[in-house]
């Protein structure tokens, strides 16, 4: 069967190509706007990746956008930051392997946008107090807000970033950006791409030339707050015993919680500080993984912290860091030996603790040891271990 074939009029003819040529695909008719020598709306769709974001071309059909399907690449003229869900008009400038690229109408944010300048009326910084609580956003890259100050080295380089809200200023690598605009509680800084990354060749155009970081009112992180991690908490206001958990971002500004110790980078660890010990000398409780020895005697008594290590140098159990005595210095293991409790000096044999008096919630023993040989003798008795 022959193959069919269509005629189309010059005007259908020019609609398919200019639509093609603005990154769509067919099965619409072109808007007058895209028409008009390669320029169309694009709508943006996601956070930006290496300074161009993704995005759809959208027709503008009687008033009513129609969103194509196909992915193209958008980025701003004058480098400022778009917003996801914005439509923005645009030219179409040279493609990748990716597909069609187009460049945002050069704009501030004052008219529209949602660009890096923002509004010009930035007189709400002087109602700013010390307690105040700062992030730094990067539009053009979409990370994650950074809370301020930072204190920061990458490969011996200075990546520090200040805010100074009376001046006002914001200092990034050592360099102070100009202030571009304000839009409550954001204020954008704008600094020259060579100055923060000096590897950049220089843009043709001047507008492409600036990098724009917005700082912004946020809350106050916790006391002791280091980012992501595992950390041993407790309810705030409380002498609660601390725990572990792991805390994302969401949790940064959580007052109802107080931090103990951490980050840790895994359960493990946090476990080790702050979590319990599964035992038969305090079956239905477990015992904390840190306790406290005190120890009497005339020369050394005090109170000495003990984790617990499962792969300690004689085996599992809590020790001691060092206790030094003269010249001599002692390490102390508590373990539980059977179903009865154990202390051992290493090196110098130990005592069981059949006699004493213990307690599992919270947990607690004294007494029941004898006094130890050699030059850590000094040291008690008395002996107890409390949570």
């Amino acid at each position: 069967m022959a193959e069919r074939l269509y005629g189309l009029t010059a005007r259908t003819a020019g609609d398919v190509k200019q639509l093609l040529v603005d990154g769509g695909a067919v099965g619409g008719r072109a808007s007058s706007g895209s028409v008009a020598r390669g320029v169309a709306w694009v709508k943006v769709t996601g956070a930006a990746s290496s300074g161009w974001y993704p995005g759809v071309v959208s027709l503008d059909e009687g008033g009513t956008f129609m969103d194509l399907t196909t992915a193209v690449k958008v980025s701003a003229a004058n480098a400022v930051a778009l917003t996801t869900g914005n439509r923005y008009l645009c030219t179409r400038t040279g493609d990748d392997s990716a597909g069609a690229r187009f460049r945002a109408v050069a704009f501030n944010s004052s008219s529209g946008g949602g660009g890096g300048g923002g509004g010009s009326d930035c007189s709400w910084l002087t109602a700013v107090v010390s307690a105040d609580c700062w992030e730094a956003v990067f539009p053009e890259v979409g990370t994650d807000p950074i809370p301020l100050p930072l204190e920061l080295e990458v490969g011996g380089e200075d990546e520090s970033i200040t805010f100074d809200p009376v001046t006002p200023s914001l200092t990034w690598k050592g360099v102070v950006g100009v202030l571009s605009g304000c839009d409550c509680p954001c204020a954008t800084f704008a600094f020259k791409r060579v100055e923060v990354f000096p590897w950049e060749a220089l843009a043709p155009d001047v507008c492409s030339r600036l990098y724009y970081v917005k700082v912004c009112q946020t809350c106050c992180s916790i006391p002791g707050w280091g980012g992501p991690g595992w950390y041993c908490i407790r309810e705030a206001g409380t002498d609660d015993a601390c725990e572990p958990q792991e805390l994302t971002k969401e949790d940064r500004c959580d007052d109802t919680i107080e931090i103990c110790a951490g980050p840790f980078a895994t359960q493990a660890e946090a476990e080790a500080e702050c979590g319990t010990v599964s035992t038969a000398c305090c079956a239905a409780d477990g015992v904390p993984s840190t306790l406290t020895l005190t120890v009497g005697g005339s020369v050394g008594a005090g109170s000495y912290p003990m984790t617990y290590d499962a792969d300690g140098p004689n085996g599992p159990g809590w020790y001691t860091g060092s206790i030094t005595v003269g010249e001599a210095v002692g390490y102390y293991r508590w373990w539980c030996n059977g179903d009865s409790w154990t202390l051992s000096q290493l090196g110098a044999g130990g005592g069981s603790g059949g006699g004493g008096t213990k307690t599992c919630a919270p947990f607690s023993y004294t007494g029941g040891f004898g006094a130890f040989s050699g030059s850590m003798s000094e040291l008690g008795p008395p002996f107890s271990v409390s949570a």
